[in-house]
């Protein structure tokens, strides 16, 4: 995707089959025409605004001239526009980078420099609300150096160097519970010797998929592709010709949301019925639409949207994600069937487990909810928020068997 000052962009949906020319080309950035500034780098981003049921793009402009400055400029399907973000609402960032925004529950992000008070570059991770047309930092914690995002099993993943290794190759985190910055954990390492690479500054993430494989670009002259299973720690060349140079490999999502039919999932709803020809709508887009829902707290709509993806394709994660906007409201016995669901299709997955014990304690099922925790810590034991659940539903227990024992030895 070109999205350069000045240029015609086109909106395309892989789904539906159809496209949009956009009308309004992309503006000129303010800073451009001045003397002596130069651009560092641009970047871009695209997402669906669930609350106005609108698609928008954001580009983002890094400028350097007596100080380094941002312009960020946002286009909107629904009104067919541009407008810019005032300037004191842009915080400072010195290079972009050349990954495009990576979209988890309403929120696009990017990996940045950000000048420090010191003067000196720290990575950062920038988000975008393109809900509220507003920035704000994702907080790192255990001092990570992202090197790429993506998106992994529905939350918001990244990979980092491995730090104080001889052997390279990078870790891939990802953010269990949005957007708290504690819930980073770390899911395993990749090794990129494995990957046959002459210089591992070559190797590009393209994808992470949810079974944990990892699409990486090898040579983006070559546009030559590999597939990293990490839990075999195998590699597969992927031949794919007809590949132009010129291209970029991107990932995407399925949507049924047309450019040519308004913006609204309703609209795509109603073509979908009314055309027999049409395609359907996805498990996917019923999931991500849920997503939207919850990031806005509309837990009643969201679990309206993850009941429409079980219905399409019943997965752990929809059922897990239904829990969850089920333990918001709590209605707990609805919370603990559908992680029971959930688990009945994935026995591995740490956040119904987690969830279940939620809600059990809740349901005063602390024995059962005990046993959730040590479940989900036996499959990984370095989970923080994991182990502090275990901790605080094992002292409840403890309560509880301690105050039986008392009250029986008193008849």
């Amino acid at each position: 995707m070109n999205v350069t000052p000045g240029c015609t962009l086109c909106l395309w949906n892989p789904t539906t089959r159809d496209h949009k020319l956009l009308k309004k080309r992309v503006p000129m950035c303010a800073s451009k025409s001045l003397d002596g500034v130069k651009m560092m780098s641009y970047t871009y981003g695209m997402g669906y605004d669930g609350v106005n049921e609108d698609y928008k793009i954001v580009i983002a402009s890094c400028f350097v001239d007596h100080e380094y400055s941002s312009e960020v400029i946002v286009y909107s399907l629904k009104t067919d526009s541009w407008k810019s973000i005032e300037s004191n609402k842009i915080p400072p960032y010195s290079n972009y980078g050349d990954q495009h925004g990576v979209c988890v529950y309403g929120v696009l992000h990017w990996i940045a420099d950000r000048l420090s008070v010191s003067g000196t570059k720290v990575g950062v991770i920038v988000a975008f609300d393109i809900v509220e047309d507003r920035f704000f930092l994702e907080g790192l914690a255990h001092n990570l150096s992202p090197e790429f995002l993506g998106v992994l099993d529905g939350e918001l993943a990244m990979l980092c160097k491995v730090k104080g290794s001889t052997v390279p190759g990078f870790d891939v985190w990802v953010m269990k519970e949005y957007p708290r910055k504690e819930t980073w954990t770390k899911m395993y390492t990749v090794n990129t010797q494995n990957l046959l690479l002459a210089e591992p500054a070559n190797l590009c993430p393209i994808h992470i998929f949810r079974n944990g494989e990892i699409l990486l670009e090898k040579d983006r002259d070559q546009k030559e592709l590999v597939l990293y299973n990490p839990k075999l720690d195998s590699v597969r060349m992927l031949k794919i010709g007809g590949v132009p140079k010129w291209s970029i490999i991107e990932s995407y999502l399925e949507t049924l949301v047309s450019p040519n039919l308004g913006t609204t999932i309703h609209n795509a709803l109603k073509f979908a019925n009314s055309d027999p020809n049409s395609i359907s709508p996805t498990a996917t887009s019923e999931k991500e639409l849920g997503n939207q829902y919850f990031k806005q707290k509309k837990f009643e709509q969201a679990i309206d949207c993850y009941s429409r993806s079980i219905a399409l394709s019943p997965t752990a994660v929809a059922f897990a994600n239904r829990a969850m906007a089920n333990l918001k409201i709590k209605r707990y016995e609805e919370a603990e069937n559908d992680c029971t669901e959930a688990l009945n299709l994935d026995d591995r997955y740490i956040k119904a487990y987690s969830r279940r014990a939620t809600a059990r304690k809740e349901l005063g099922k602390l024995e059962s909810s005990l046993e959730d925790t040590e479940s989900a810590l036996r499959l990984e034991p370095n989970n923080q928020e994991v182990k502090k659940q275990n901790a605080e539903v094992k002292d409840l227990y403890n309560k509880e068997v301690l105050e039986k024992t008392l009250a029986g030895s008193k008849i």
